[in-house]
């Protein structure tokens, strides 16, 4: 049979792991007891799970392959020219197609750093992008202008995109795989740092095949709280957008599928969870290898089977710390046992929506809002006319209140009996007298502990000799004596007050007068003075 073909795109990392005990604080440094350095990326680790999710393991070194299904599988990226860190990743990658993979001297390998909690075995990544963004465009012009690029000069059945690398070479290789009716599986993450004004995806919805996607990808995408109720109502909108089948995974609950005949719920495993790290990407790639391997020939497409058989991928990988030397080989996920977790139910199956007509653009318009698939309710019937209200019948009249019976005096009280007589107490034995305390025996000296030297008398120090006077250091000029001042001359004696003798009294000056005669007026003025003193 003729071998099918999948193309993956994306990045190419080391992943440097490091289990801490807990989650370090603001300004805190914390110990990590246990360290791994493996090769990692989204577009790697998702090209080796599909790979080996068709072949099983080799059972030595240098044995062949032996495989499942006639699948091939093309990984399209760029790293750097590091030797160890490329021959280990050469090696992870041996039966994977690496012709597309670019060699990038301009910049280092993109770094993913790794924490997990070693309690709860959940884990944070931060990636440096690197050599992973260093896709160069063709002088002629866009790359994969035409579908036989993605696949080495064949053209591929389906393509895998993830959002980790450049977005530019993503988005155009989904343009050329549409137009020439190739499928597409895209992995929506990570997303951008920033918020999103609008859905970065909107315009490639009707391109998608398969939107593999988790709960906090879809509640940015959506920009709608997810939770288990929501999982149904989620999925319809991506359906309604023009997706042709969503899977979002839920980590400990498992995976919700839907497309136009189905839906459901696929439990998760219980198992010793080490490291969660790239257990997305070998979802996608095994949920993308079951598609392709089911459907070649004109085969039944099952989603639920494809997300099973992803969902026991994902479950051995993460029993280990690091992501893409232990990926699982086919034989190796047939043969996985472990008890499954509870079943969520869910509703009705979706009804099937048209396909999105396509512009001459080749871009899609935008397609209807999903209805919410319910059949339409039947019409209400009539509703009887309410019978007339029947009239009160009249209140009867209320008894008359009989009057309250008087109240009956109170009994006398009782006096109380007389207080007995206390007993008298007996009196009290004579206290024995307390025998004398004996003398404390006298408290021996304590031994020397050690034998003092015997200090030497202190001979009295020799007198100082005398101070020498200093000498003068200029010769003092004789200073003349001070005349005594002259003596104050007396101050003359000021000669006796003379009482001054009362006048006699003289006739009253006629007011009248004194418009008579200014002076008259001024002599009056000071006989009244005089009088008033």
């Amino acid at each position: 049979m003729k071998p099918k073909y999948i193309s993956v795109f994306g990045s190419i990392y080391m992943d440097m792991v490091m289990i801490i005990p807990r989650m370090p604080g603001p300004h805190e440094t914390v110990t990590a007891p246990g360290y791994v350095q493996t090769p990692g990326g989204k577009g790697a680790n998702s090209a080796i799970a599909a790979y080996r999710a068709c072949h099983t393991k080799p059972r030595a070194v240098g044995h062949d392959y032996h495989t499942d299904v006639n699948i091939k599988v093309r990984l399209i990226g760029s790293a750097s020219t590091g030797g160890y860190e490329r021959a280990r990743f050469l090696a992870n990658m041996r039966g994977v197609d690496t012709t597309g993979v670019q060699t990038v001297t301009s910049s280092r390998n993109g770094v993913r750093f790794v924490i997990v909690d070693q309690s709860s075995r959940e884990s944070r990544r931060i990636f440096f992008r690197g050599a992973s963004t260093g896709w160069q465009w063709h002088s002629t012009g866009r790359p994969f202008q035409n579908p036989e690029q993605l696949g080495n000069g064949i053209r591929p059945d389906l393509v895998i995109i993830q959002m980790e690398a450049s977005e530019a070479v993503a988005e155009n290789i989904v343009l050329t795989a549409s137009t020439a009716g190739v499928e597409l599986c895209v992995k929506a993450s990570p997303l951008p740092d920033n918020p999103l004004p609008i859905d970065p995806l909107f315009h490639l919805y009707p391109y998608i095949t398969h939107l593999v996607l988790n709960q906090s990808e879809a509640a940015v995408l959506l920009k709608r709280e997810v939770n288990g109720h929501s999982w149904p109502v989620i999925s319809q909108e991506f359906l309604g957008r023009g997706v042709k089948n969503v899977v979002v995974t839920l980590g400990a609950k498992g995976a919700f599928y839907a497309n136009a005949a189905v839906m459901g719920h696929v439990p998760s495993f219980r198992v010793n969870v080490k490291d969660t790290t790239g257990a997305g990407d070998v979802f996608t790639g095994v949920y993308a290898a079951s598609y392709v391997s089911q459907t070649r020939g004109n085969g039944q497409w099952d989603i639920r089977a494809a997300v099973e058989r992803a969902n026991k991928a994902s479950a051995v990988i993460i029993g280990y710390v690091g992501a893409q030397e232990n990926i699982p080989w086919s034989d190796e996920i047939d043969n996985f046992l472990a008890p499954t977790n509870t079943i969520i139910p869910i509703g009705p199956p979706i009804p099937m929506h048209p396909k999105p007509p396509m512009l001459s653009t080749g871009m899609a318009p935008k397609p209807p809002m999903l209805s919410t698939g319910m059949a339409p309710k039947p019409p209400m019937p009539p509703m009887a006319p309410k019978p007339p209200i029947a009239p009160k019948p009249p209140m009867a009249p209320k008894p008359p209140i009989a009057p309250k019976p008087p109240i009956a005096p109170k009994p006398p009280m009782h006096p109380k009996p007389p207080m007995l007589p206390m007993a008298s107490k007996p009196p009290m034995p004579p206290m024995a007298p307390k025998p004398p305390i004996a003398p404390k025996p006298p408290i021996a000296p304590k031994p020397a502990m050690f034998a003092m030297p015997t200090i030497p008398p202190i001979h009295p120090l020799p007198p100082k000799p005398p101070i020498a006077p200093k000498p003068a250091m200029f010769a003092m000029s004789t200073i003349p004596p001070i005349h005594p001042l002259p003596p104050k001359p007396p101050t003359p004696t000021m000669p006796p007050i003379t009482p001054i003798t009362p006048t006699a009294p003289t006739t009253p000056i006629d007011p009248r007068a004194w418009k008579i005669d200014p002076e008259l007026k001024k002599i009056a003025h000071e006989k009244m003075k005089d009088n008033i003193m």
